[in-house]
Formats: structure tokens, sequence, C-alpha cells
């Protein structure tokens, strides 16, 4: 019995399969790896962040194997259910702020009405279905928002030093950094600004992500 906890929501436990229903290429005490493993490579549009191991690699091969069946029989039903959730369920919020910015030398101090999307995943609630709760969420907005200039909203961009430049990009970096430590299941920031039809903006969804996606390559 191994517990593996990952960054999409709380800890999923993972038994170890009967003998009998091992296969034959599997070696001796990988069961629980192979079983998140398969799980990842069963479903290529949902990787398990967090939840392979990078030594499995060596187990099973760079391609990995598309063991959907053994996934079904290695995880419990309950947990079960709240990895089937996480791949069917993303939940999102967005809110705006308005605030001045330059991103020398290319613009000098000018302001944006900016509007961020905030999408979250991971394993979902029993009850309510949810990787998290907005309520929560809204609240934490609140607090970076600020008053009078002492969070995102009606501030200067360009004084925050944790952003450095205040282009786009290292905005929404910014607020990936601020909502990810309070919500580790934020899987994307949106940043946009602009009226509709002529709209500049970008998408941040982390390094975990990348490395993900390197490692299903």
């Amino acid at each position: 019995m191994r517990t593996f906890d990952h960054e999409g929501g709380d800890a999923i436990t993972i038994p170890p399969l009967a003998r009998s229903s091992r296969p034959s290429h599997t070696p001796p005490g990988a069961m629980s790896e192979y079983a998140l493993y398969g799980m990842q490579w069963a479903d290529e549009e949902f990787p398990l962040l967090g939840l392979v191991e990078p030594a499995m690699i060596g187990h099973f091969g760079s391609t990995g194997r598309r063991s959907p069946a053994l996934v079904e029989q290695a995880v419990e039903p309950t947990n079960r259910k709240q990895i089937l959730g996480a791949r069917l369920m993303k939940t999102y919020c967005e809110f705006t702020f308005d605030a001045a910015h330059s991103v020398a030398p290319y613009s000098g101090l000018h302001g944006h009405t900016f509007i961020v999307k905030l999408t979250f995943g991971g394993a979902v609630d029993e009850v309510y279905g949810w990787p998290v709760n907005l309520y929560d969420v809204e609240n934490y907005i609140k607090e970076i928002k600020g008053e009078h200039g002492s969070g995102l909203d009606h501030g200067n961009l360009d004084l925050n030093p944790a952003i450095g430049v205040a282009s786009l990009e290292n905005v929404t970096k910014y607020v990936w950094k601020l909502v990810k430590e309070r919500f580790p299941g934020l899987e994307e920031v949106e940043l946009k600004r602009g009226m509709a039809g002529s709209q500049e903006g970008c998408i941040y969804r982390g390094e975990e992500a990348a490395r993900a996606g390197s490692l299903a390559a």
C-alpha cells in the first residue's frame, strides 16, 4: 500500500495488486507505480501531474504501458471516482482588475482593465463534485486585488519588483505564483486585455505541465 500526494488535491492511496493479476512484464514491487503510470498513458489528455515517478520510466520504457484495465483493478473505488472526476471536471472563475503599466521601450505608462481566468483541476469533492471551492477562491481574489493600490487593482504594476517588467506574460506568471501557493489545484492562468475582437493575452500552465508534456513525448 502506497500513498501519493499530488498537487491537484487530496492524497490518492493505491493498494498493491494480487499476485495472480501481475502481468509478466511488470517487475516485482512496482505494482503501485505501474498502476499510476498506466493511468497516465491510458488517457493522454489527462496526465496525472506529480503522480508518476520519473524513475518508473526505467521500469516500463520511455513509451509507457497503456493499461486502463490494470488501473481499474488497482485503484480503490472511492479514489477511482475522484481520479476520473478530475479528468472530467475543470472549474474556473474570472475576475478583472484595473492597473497601469509600461513595457519599455515599446510603450509608456498607460492603463488597462485586465481580465484573468483561473482554471482548476484535480481530485473532485465527493459531495459537490468540484476540484476547488470557488467561494474560497473568490475571497482570495479580493486579497490579491487589494484596495487603493495595495494589490493588483488600481495600482502601477511597474512598481512591483516581484513582477519585473510588467509585460502580459510576467504579470500572468505573477498571478500564477500567488494563486498556486494557496490553491495547488490551479492548472492554468489566462490574462487578456482590450476590447472584444481586438484582445491580446497569454496563457500560462506552469512548469509542472511543461515537464509532464516532455515526459509524455
